[in-house]
């Protein structure tokens, strides 16, 4: 089998644009997955029996998302492939990966010769290179570059950013379609998530947080929450109840909803487990040491005992034994049915333990592996 390995660093040619979820992954589904080949150290694409799918003849490639691939060559800049390698868009300097029909873009190769400034903002641009959202209203093509930051839209919407302490989401015209807050005086939304499966995560922060809610000698802190698609939060986290210690004691992190569940954190052990995502109660308990969001009704999670990576059912069950050592995946796409995960674990016993890497399918069998 052809030696490759997954896209897991950031290159130049696609800074991060403080995209946070535009991150390249390690879980191979029925799109084309980006290896390298180790000869002409060029880029292409694989299918799940290891044979190029798309010829590797870029300098970068990056996960399939909404049936495109970002990729990157000297020549042609940033650009789309579809399944069948067809270099359908290109001629940017760089580029976010298309969600929900919708990427962002730097600028264009022959902008700087054209007069055409960016003024370190983005344009949005549609599947086809035309331009999206606001870029499509501007009169100019410099005024196209009209956004701070690149949106990462999910769910239909995108978040755009924060204003006066007020999580903002935008729709796919580019209208504001939520603003969302915590209906309490002294009490911010600082950062929020992308929405999934109707619910999007909140940062909050506030000096008098405790105090509203009856306690005593703290200062300012930071809870965790989910919102809903009317910007409604699941447990109101200042109430003076037994669900604001719930929140603040019990939510140390929090993932994306997925299953209808949230990985979230107890701050008391620092275990993780998963909350119903309409009620905010625990339906996993917290168990281990770290959990991912749930896709097709299974999850990775990191076994507490022996601090390896396995997969559970919506019970909390382990269906893949936990060994792995770590593995490579985008959060967005996890453990999708025939899926299989790039990652790499320990053989225990023997002389001497032996270090693999390879292909995990969804029960936790090796597809293709070798030593490193």
């Amino acid at each position: 089998m052809t030696t490759y390995s997954p896209n897991n660093g950031t290159k130049s040619y696609f800074p991060d644009f403080g995209c946070a979820y535009d991150l390249p992954g390690g879980v191979m589904n029925d799109d084309p997955f980006p290896a390298q080949d180790p000869d002409t150290e060029k880029w292409g694409y694989i299918d799940k029996s290891g044979e190029w799918a798309i010829e590797p003849e870029y300098e970068q490639a990056r996960m399939f998302s909404d049936g495109l691939g970002l990729v990157y060559s000297e020549d042609k800049g940033a650009g789309f492939v579809n399944a069948q390698g067809e270099l359908v868009v290109s001629g940017y300097i760089a580029a976010t990966s298309f969600s929900d029909g919708v990427a962002f873009v730097s600028g264009k190769l022959d902008d700087e010769k054209n007069g055409i400034k960016h003024n370190n903002r983005y344009a949005a641009i549609d599947k086809n290179g035309a331009w999206a959202l606001d870029s499509a209203k501007s009169s100019t093509e410099t005024d196209r570059y009209c956004y701070k930051q690149p949106i990462f839209f999910h769910d239909g919407v995108g978040f755009e950013g924060i204003k006066d302490g007020k999580a903002i989401y935008i729709d796919g015209k580019g209208s504001e379609a939520l603003s969302a807050s915590s209906g309490h005086d002294g009490v911010s939304i600082v950062d929020a998530g992308p929405f999934y499966d109707g619910y999007a995560t909140i940062e909050l922060q506030g000096v008098d947080m405790w105090a509203k809610a009856g306690y005593t000698g703290m200062g300012g802190t930071t809870a965790y929450g989910l919102i809903d698609k009317t910007g409604a939060l699941v447990k109101d986290p200042t109430a003076k109840s037994t669900q604001w210690a719930t929140l603040v004691d019990l939510w140390g992190g929090i993932n994306h909803a997925g299953g209808g569940m949230v990985a979230a954190q107890d701050s008391v052990s620092g275990l993780w487990g998963y909350l119903d995502a309409k009620s905010g109660e625990w339906k996993i308990q917290p168990l281990f040491s770290e959990a991912k969001p749930f896709a097709d009704g299974m999850a990775y999670a990191k076994d507490f005992a022996t601090d390896d990576w396995g997969i559970i059912d919506d019970s909390g069950a382990w269906t893949a034994v936990p060994r792995l050592d770590n593995f490579n995946s985008d959060d967005q796409s996890l453990v999708a049915a025939g899926g299989l995960v790039y990652g790499t674990a320990e053989a225990v016993g023997g002389a001497a333990p032996v270090t693999s890497e390879g292909w995990m399918n969804a029960q936790g069998i090796w597809v293709a592996s070798w030593k490193l």
